[in-house]
Formats: structure tokens, sequence, C-alpha cells
């Protein structure tokens, strides 16, 4: 079974993780799970083979294999980026708890289904949330009791709340400022 298959999606615009997701998932295999993995996590070992069981145990459901997320200082993730992760070794960072970006596992169908991404977010932020609140009305959230770690990063500018970020989307807010 292949674990991965890469594509070029010639893209001259602003950076849109949303398109990247979409165009991948439209080339998966019908059956295929889907594994949306952003470039700055570090996943451990086992990481592909248990959470492709997962979804394969339980296809019904969007699985987010943490429960919480686990961001490195910049010292810290420069030493596990170049070393690995490490058992008992000591990282500094911050908690950040049910978060839903960083890493999604669905099967192509439910990924269909939900719409997949939504392009019209540009940058980084909101199109994970988007993506969640659709998706579980095809496929309930699962989430799963581990720790996912962040690499740091330096970020560009972006809007400074969820509405100034979903109203760049085009859609509305209601929620927490």
């Amino acid at each position: 079974m292949p674990l991965d298959k890469y594509i070029h999606v010639p893209y001259t615009g602003p950076f849109n993780r949303a398109l990247a997701m979409n165009r991948g998932a439209e080339q998966a295999a019908d059956g295929s799970i889907l594994c949306l993995l952003d470039g700055d996590i570090l996943p451990d070992e086992e990481f592909i083979l248990r959470n492709a069981a997962r979804v394969s145990q339980d296809p019904s459901h969007l699985h987010l294999p943490y429960s919480d997320m686990f961001c490195l200082l910049p010292a810290d993730s420069a030493t596990m980026a170049s070393d690995g992760y490490r058992p008992g070794r000591e990282h500094n960072g911050y908690l950040i708890t049910h978060p839903v970006g960083g890493c999604v596992w669905i099967t192509r169908e439910s990924f269909m289904s939900a719409g997949g991404f939504d392009e019209n977010f540009k940058g980084w932020g909101g199109e994970d949330r988007d993506f969640a609140d659709r998706a579980h009305k095809v496929a309930p959230i699962r989430r799963h009791p581990e720790l996912l770690s962040h690499l740091f990063h330096e970020r560009p500018v972006m809007p400074s709340s969820r509405k100034e970020i979903m109203a760049a989307a085009g859609k509305t807010f209601e929620g927490e400022e």
C-alpha cells in the first residue's frame, strides 16, 4: 500500500493550504485514507501505522490523532528537527488544548462529501476550523488522547482575530473573539 504520492500544482497566488489539500485529495484513489498533515508537525515513528489502523477500523469518523498540541520554542524546535523525537528529553514550549489544526485523518469519500477545504482561505488560519465544522456533519469527529508536536516557525502577518480570518474568507463568524 503506497503511503504517499507527490503532485505538482502550478499556482502563483498567496499561499493557499486549502487548495493544496483539495488537489491532493482529488488525486487520491476511491477508498483512500487521507492524512492531511501540516509540514510543521513532527509525528512519532508509529504515527502512520497507528492512525491508518484507526481510520480503517472506524472509517465513518474524521480522526484527530491528538487531544493537545505542544508548540515547541525555537531552540527546542531546531533540536527536534535535527535529532528527531527522543523519549525522556525535555522540551520547552506551550500547550494548546483541543485544537483542530495540524493533522486530520479521513476517508476520501467523507472528505469529498464534506466539500473539502474552502479555498477562499488564504495564508494560514481558519480553514481547519471551517472544514471540521462542515465535516463533522458527514463524519463525526473522534479525537485521540495523544500529544502532537508542532515545530516553531516564523509566521506571516495575519488577521488578529478569528472574526477577521473568517471575514477575509467571506464567512460569518459565530463565537468568541
